[in-house]
């Protein structure tokens, strides 16, 4: 980074100050496709080199690696001398911001989305906000959240409406209305017009 001005304009006498400083980058979310483990070991190593070569620094200890094959087929892989495990076909893995599992099953998945949502309403549920408030972070934050969430998946009706749930429960609280009001109510377009998720999924 450098900067030169001029200081005498008869003379054209020019000063220049010049500093170098070290750039800070973050690299997430880098994805490595291979259809043999001996491709996949070449892959890393290639990447080894650039990242020596680039002065790069990863944190090995959060890739993640799975494979369709049985796990005794399996021989460790060295990433940056750090030793990849297999991560297990039932336990969810997050990547650019969605759950995958490899046995297809979406318990998991599905108990995780709730338990997002469910951490956000705790959130806002804890500030001094109101009903209005209230209902244009569930429209605004946690309604986009779930949805970028729910794009490998389906949820089932029961749990969308497990979430409306909390959702409604949250303006009620700050809205101080009484629990026995009608959910409809709240959904209502003229009124508070929450978001419904079962509706956005469909």
């Amino acid at each position: 980074m450098q900067a030169t001005w001029i200081t005498n304009l008869k003379d054209k006498n020019f000063n220049r100050l010049e500093t170098h400083c070290s750039a800070l980058a973050y690299m997430d979310d880098t994805l490595w496709i291979a259809s043999s483990q001996t491709e996949l070991s070449q892959i890393l190593s290639i990447a080894e080199s650039f990242y020596d070569m680039a002065n790069i620094q990863i944190n090995p200890s959060k890739s993640i690696l799975t494979t369709n094959n049985p796990p005794s087929n399996y021989n460790p892989i060295i990433f940056n001398n750090y030793t990849l495990s297999i991560h297990s076909p039932c336990t969810p893995f997050k990547f650019l911001g969605c759950w995958f599992t490899l046995n297809n099953k979406h318990s998991q998945q599905t108990q995780l989305i709730i338990n997002e949502s469910q951490h956000l309403i705790k959130i806002a549920s804890s500030k001094r906000i109101t009903d209005t408030h209230a209902r244009y972070i569930i429209n605004t934050v946690i309604i986009p959240t779930i949805e970028y969430c729910i794009q490998n998946i389906v949820l089932s009706q029961a749990t969308c409406k497990k979430i409306l749930t909390h959702h409604i429960s949250l303006v009620k609280q700050k809205a101080k209305l009484s629990r026995t009001i009608l959910t409809s109510t709240l959904l209502h377009s003229q009124l508070y017009n929450i978001y419904n998720i079962c509706d956005i999924q469909l």
